[in-house]
This record gives C-alpha cells, structure tokens and sequence, in this order.
C-alpha cells in the first residue's frame, strides 16, 4: 500500500535532499537536520506517536479531503498505524515547510537572486510544486556567475544518494545519460530494485556515471516470480571490469516462492569473485531449510566476503554451517531472528575465532539467556577482536540492566548508545 501510494507522487529523490543541502549552505543546518530522510525505526516511532490522530496529521501534512479519504480506504484492514506510516513516508519524500522555503528565498535575496526567490514564492503553498520548483531553480542557480562559490557541488550532488523506487532510478538514469565530464560526488548509493526493469535501470547507470568519490554501495534486491531472470540482469550489472569499491548485496525472498538454491548461488558466487574481500551478501527469506543453507555455502565457500547475513533463518545446532564462508576478510556479520540459544553460543564463538577483524555484530531477536550473551561478550574481547565497534544484543526479553552490566565488563570500550546496542562513540 505505501509503494503504491508513493508512486502516485511526482517528485524526485533529490528533491528533498537539495533543500536540506541549500539550507545547510546558508547556515540553517538545524532545519535541515529535521529534514533529512526518515529510516525505518523513525517511521516507526512516529506512527505510534501519530497513529491515533493520522487524519489530523494528513491535513497538516498538505492532503487534501479527498486524498485522506484514499488513503484510509487503502487502509482500512490495517488501521490507523500503517495509515500514519504512510504519510510520515509521503512527507519523507515531498516534504515542504513553508517557513523553510521561506528561509531559502530570503536567502537567495541576500545574494542579489530576488527574480529567483520571486520564482520559487509562486506556488509554495504546493508541496510538490514546490519542490519541482526548487529543482528547477537549483538548476538555475548552477548558471549564474559564481554559483559554485555560493552553493557548491553539494546543493545537487549529496554525499549520500537513496534511489528507492523505478522513478527514482530513471531520473538518475537520465541525469547521468547527459553529456558531463563532472564525477558524481556521491559517496555512499543505495539501491532499491524490484524487478528486471530496476536492475536494467542501474546497470545503465554503473556504465554511464562517473562515480570516482563512491566508497560505498547497498543494492537491496526485492526478488519477484520472475527471480531467475533478475538474478541474470544482476550477473550483467556485476560484469567482470566493473570497478567499484565496496558493495553489500542484500536479497528479499518471499514466502510463496521456492527458490533453487543451487541456482541462486552460482549466480551469486560470478558476482562476488569480482570482488574479493569487498563483497557483503545477506539473503534474507530465501532458504526454507538447512540443506537450503548448505548448498548455499557450498557455492559460495570459494569466496572472500566482507559482510554476512542471514537474518531470519532457524540455525539454531546449525551455525557450524556458515564456517567455510568465515575468513579473516569479514567486517560484518548479521545474525538477528536465528533461533541461537546458550547452546549455539559456543559454535558462534568457534566460528569468529576465523575472523579477528570484525568490527560489527548483530545477534539481537535471539534466544540467548545471560550466560550465553556472557560467553559471547567475554571473547569477543579487544585481545582477540581489536577493531570492533559495535555489538546488536536487543530485543531478547532479558533485563536491560543486566545486559548492560555484562557488555561493559567484558567489552568496556563499547557504550551503550541505545538499549541493547553498543558503540564505539
């Protein structure tokens, strides 16, 4: 329901992030900390915060009756949380105070720009008007004298890039498609695809940006009926000669679909041999049993990865299973909703003893009592893992208090920055 409703809004990924760029260029970083996109926990909070009152929330917000009326009937065997979820989520991508654009014009005005500020004043009562107006004026503003002194290469080109749906994709597509000798000044892109289509999309896009600043890539793969063709499109994006830094692949199965593991892993294991050590996958919903896990690691044994997931997948007297894909060159490892208990916590531990550079794991949503998040604490110590900077032990119905007490005593560089998830800060 909310990708649906998404779709049906016409503004653009950068649009958002160009305000909060502009206003961070005129000194105004603290309305463009309130802008910044929302992540998921956010979303969440705030709908149990808004949930009660969503419609009251939606008129604040800039919808008009009608469009309210849409949204509950797309809600209405959901209730009101997920109804709240999906405005804070349609506010996240066209998000428009009027008091912020206010900010931006008078700034504009003070550097002689008073035509533009009058241009982007028009139609500011229009969330996405409005928003389609700045990006128009953004461009503007990138041909006048001195415009780079002024704004920069950050107002259009953020550190960080989400492309979260098939519109999305396309607009970079076609940005990057004009003629430019330019780099993107991107650092970090994240990846949505659904479908062939995406996947063709981004190719397109790997081949004709030029990313030189990217260190990092997250491709999330939402996999369809149609997997084999995807994975296949996936194989063509990764091509042997293709440079990029590092790259974490994380894959969505659904639950009506049986997947050929075998399948799967070959395709998997041509994109990961192009990138040794660099490489992080984490399949999520698709094994539907242990022999699923074996072949998987069978396939992928060869390889060197970066980061490991396997959220979701009952390897509760199994964890020995993922050993072979263990080696010194693991960063990051995810291992949340696994079914561990006391008596997997040892196997853990065994398997760890391979990669003495992990800096993050996660273990939260699992089964462990306090002897065995005590065992795992008291080796993942400094000696044995000096670059770790983070550990996830939420969210296993033990008493906060007491998890807090064992992590500082057996991991006391860490802190706690959020119940059950510990830092380096």
């Amino acid at each position: 329901m909310l990708s649906e409703w998404r779709g049906k809004g016409s503004s653009r990924m950068a649009q958002t992030t160009q305000l909060c760029a502009a206003l961070a260029v005129i000194g105004r970083k603290d309305l463009a900390y309130e802008l910044q996109v929302l992540n998921d926990n956010d979303v969440y909070k705030m709908s149990k915060v808004f949930c009660r009152e969503w419609k009251d929330k939606a008129f604040d917000l800039g919808f008009s009756r009608k469009e309210v009326v849409e949204i509950e009937s797309i809600s209405s065997y959901q209730g009101p949380e997920k109804a709240s979820e999906t405005l804070e989520k349609w506010r996240e991508r066209q998000s428009w105070k009027e008091d912020d654009g206010e900010v931006l014009c008078r700034a504009l005005e003070k550097v002689d720009k008073k035509d533009l500020a009058d241009e982007l004043r028009k139609d500011k009562n229009s969330f996405i008007d409005g928003i389609m107006r700045l990006r128009r004026v953004a461009y503007m503003l990138t041909l006048e004298p001195g415009s780079k002194e002024l704004i920069g290469q950050e107002f259009l080109q953020p550190p960080k890039m989400i492309i979260n749906n098939q519109e999305d994709l396309r607009s970079l597509r076609d940005d990057v498609g004009e003629p430019c000798d330019e780099p993107l000044h991107v650092e970090m892109l994240d990846v949505w695809c659904r479908s062939r289509e995406d996947i063709d999309l981004l190719r397109e896009i790997l081949k004709s940006a030029k990313f030189d600043f990217l260190k990092h890539l997250q491709l999330q793969l939402q996999l369809s009926e149609n997997w084999k063709e995807e994975l296949q499109s996936l194989v063509q994006t990764f091509q042997p000669g293709i440079k990029l830094p590092e790259v974490h692949l994380v894959l969505f199965g659904r639950n009506n679909i049986e997947y050929d593991i075998g399948h799967v892993g070959k395709c998997l294991f041509e994109i990961t041999s192009q990138f040794p050590g660099k490489m992080g996958l984490s399949p999520c919903n698709i094994f539907r049993s242990h022999r699923d896990v074996q072949r998987f690691v069978d396939a992928l044994k060869a390889c060197k990865l970066q980061l490991l997931g396997c959220p979701r997948v009952d390897l509760h007297g199994h964890v020995d299973l993922l050993a072979p894909l263990i080696t010194d060159c693991l960063k990051i490892m995810w291992l949340n909703q696994c079914n561990l208990t006391d008596d997997d916590a040892s196997d853990l531990t065994c398997i760890l003893s391979k990669c003495h550079g992990l800096q993050k794991l996660d273990v939260h949503c699992n089964k462990f009592s306090m002897d065995g998040i005590s065992d795992i604490t008291s080796y993942l110590t400094l000696e044995h893992f000096p670059n770790l900077i983070r550990l996830d032990v939420y969210d296993m119905g033990l008493d906060a208090a007491q998890v807090k007490e064992v992590v500082k005593k057996n991991l006391p560089h860490l802190k706690e920055t959020e119940t059950g998830i510990f830092k380096i800060t």
